[in-house]
């Protein structure tokens, strides 16, 4: 019935109010004697960001916390203002020798001026080999232990998938004795906003581990050799490396890891990933006259909404904005506590941008919610005229980037919760004060990553 299901947005208010957050991601291992590290900003700042880095003595099972004497490192960095990153090396000092054993440096944030140290991406581990001497240990991955003869193949051209509107690539796998397995082309870059390999593969557990606990079945979230067909979600034309992360039948990583360096080609009709047939343009509809009253609020097509569903529209932008705040819940690591009223509209947050717009007159269904997520029983169906004119951008355009981006993020499944269920408490009371404007249309700038560190995985099984 709606003409677009916001379920699928991320639109909660966290973005609105600039929050930077710092992290740091490093090698897996010292080679020659040294690793990069590389503390970053998930967005930039206006003022410098100072940050103050320790030694901490919590290896991996099986290995020894190396101390501070055992290394030369800058115990505190600064990140310029309007700069995302630094990185410097992290070195071996002259003295030490491993001797027998596996050795581990274990480097967390220990404070942050100018920003919030973030809970998911907070420590690193780099490991050394017992038999380093001065320098010259062999590259190792942490815990991780990469199959040599594990790689995969383009298949094809990539495509769009009519099932969810995504891109993909299937892909031909050699991946003898494998066990359950995911896959993700990513940079390097990338692949370090995660941290290291084996957070990576963490994460990816975790996440299955928690899906199973919700009732899906694990060859319903990742792959076995039992299946028909294999893919990766599109990541756009050109040169990216493969993860195969391997996984025992509880969800959880078993250490093993395959990569493959492959060549994407540009995706017909465009060369980024995503949905194919998204034009870039996004039409702003704004809410007026509310007060102080939270709401939310949906375009449906003109006429659709009657007498006989009103109510049943109403429990359905109630249940929406439901799963927009389950959705965000994932996000609470980075973005801190999210409350169920962050995900509701405000008179200052009053406005959604929607992908192109059919030009014409829409019905627009307004509720009232109050914090616990029920309807409040205040509602106005009122209409909107979509023009296409252009949406004069203003102070707080970086906000709605931000927002855009969420919404963009590939996604599992929709994950919203239906074990709530939303009931009107109060009275049914038309506001005809609640009024729907059309802002405009505006181009979507594509270089916008917000949310690039926390990329969920793309399912079409």
């Amino acid at each position: 019935m709606a003409v677009l299901a916001l379920a699928a947005a991320f639109s909660c208010k966290k973005g609105d109010d600039k929050n930077i957050v710092v992290s740091i991601s490093a090698d897996p291992n010292f080679k020659n004697g040294a690793a990069n590290v590389k503390v970053f900003l998930y967005d930039t700042s206006s003022k410098d960001v100072t940050v103050n880095i320790t030694v901490l003595n919590t290896p991996s099972e099986g290995y020894t916390a190396l101390s501070a004497s055992d290394l030369e490192f800058h115990q505190t960095v600064t990140i310029p203002a309007g700069e995302k990153s630094v990185e410097h090396a992290v070195k071996l000092s002259k003295t030490f020798q491993a001797g027998e054993g596996k050795f581990e440096a274990v480097l967390s944030l220990f404070g942050a001026v100018g920003a919030t140290v973030s809970n998911l991406n907070n420590t690193v581990h780099i490991a050394v080999s017992g038999s380093y001497s001065g320098g010259g240990d062999q590259p190792q991955t942490g815990d991780m232990t990469l199959v040599n003869n594990w790689s995969v193949a383009i298949s094809g051209d990539p495509y769009v998938y009519e099932g969810d509107g995504k891109s993909y690539q299937d892909l031909t796998v050699s991946l003898s004795g494998i066990k359950y397995f995911w896959m993700e082309a990513l940079t390097d870059a990338e692949l370090a906003e995660y941290g290291t390999l084996a957070d990576l593969a963490k994460a990816w557990g975790d996440d299955n581990q928690k899906w199973m606990a919700e009732g899906d079945a694990l060859s319903d979230i990742v792959f076995s050799l039992n299946d028909g067909d294999f893919y990766v979600a599109y990541p756009g034309a050109g040169t990216f490396k493969v993860y195969i992360i391997e996984f025992n039948a509880d969800g959880s990583a078993t250490g093993r890891y395959g990569v493959s360096t492959l060549t994407f080609a540009e995706l017909e009709g465009g060369s980024e990933g995503g949905d194919d047939d998204e034009s870039g343009l996004y039409d702003v509809v704004a809410i007026n006259g509310t007060g102080d009253a939270y709401f939310y609020f949906d375009l449906f097509d003109k006429g659709s909404i009657t007498n006989d569903n009103l109510q049943d529209a109403m429990k359905e932008l109630a249940q929406m904005c439901n799963e927009d705040y389950e959705s965000a819940k994932e996000w609470e690591e980075i973005l801190g506590p999210i409350e169920r009223t962050d995900c509701m509209y405000d008179a200052e947050y009053n406005s959604y941008d929607y992908e192109e717009l059919e030009l014409g007159e829409y019905d627009v269904l307004i509720v009232g919610l109050s914090a616990d997520g029920n309807l409040t029983g205040e509602y106005n169906l009122t209409t909107v005229t979509i023009d296409g004119h252009e949406y004069e951008m203003d102070d707080d355009y970086d906000s709605f980037a931000k927002r855009q981006a969420a919404a963009k993020r590939a996604a599992r499944r929709n994950i919203g919760k239906r074990d709530f269920t939303p009931v009107i408490t109060g009275t049914l009371t038309q506001k005809t004060a609640w009024v729907a404007e059309y802002l405009g249309r505006y181009e979507a700038d594509d270089d916008s990553g917000y949310f690039k560190s926390a990329k969920k995985r793309s399912l079409r099984k």
